[in-house]
């Protein structure tokens, strides 16, 4: 049974994150939400994919534009920590590629191509989709630049 997401416009978030008992040290991380709409079980269902720790080599905002960046599968190092909640469970993604637009008036094009593991939680009949969802990313600029500076004085 095929599974089929329509995107949403989602959004693109900064923040500085640190995690000593982890051995995180201080940095900065984009999130992505892409809200989709999924037929489950017959019917629709909204829920989003949440896609977290991403690790973009960037100094300024506008480097992302236009470019396409890759990324290892979990638990590799560099992953994105990624999830899709769907019958009441967590399901793992991953994300392996993320290509940018250009941004234009608060929002930025993506095309992320992804693996959403079924196997774990079920319905295990729908194994691991694979596929690629492209959609708008609406951003703050002015609340993302003076992250960016921070991340970029953190090394």
């Amino acid at each position: 049974m095929p599974l089929t997401l329509k995107p949403g416009t989602g959004s693109l978030t900064a923040s500085i994150f640190e995690n000593v008992e982890l051995g995180i040290r201080r940095q900065m991380f984009f999130s992505i939400t892409m809200p989709v709409t999924v037929t489950f079980q017959g019917k629709p269902v909204k829920t989003e994919i949440q896609l977290d720790f991403i690790r973009l080599a960037i100094e300024q905002f506008a480097d992302m534009e236009d470019k396409t960046f890759w990324f290892p599968v979990n638990p590799a190092a560099g992953y994105i920590d990624g999830s899709l909640l769907l019958g009441g469970s967590h399901h793992p993604v991953d994300c392996t590629r993320l290509a940018f637009a250009s941004a234009q008036k608060g929002v930025i094009a993506v095309e992320a191509e992804y693996a959403i593991d079924f196997t774990q939680e079920g319905p295990a009949e729908l194994g691991v989709v694979n596929g690629v969802l492209k959609t708008a990313l609406a951003f703050d600029g002015k609340g993302i630049e003076p992250i960016m500076a921070e991340g970029a004085l953190l090394g």
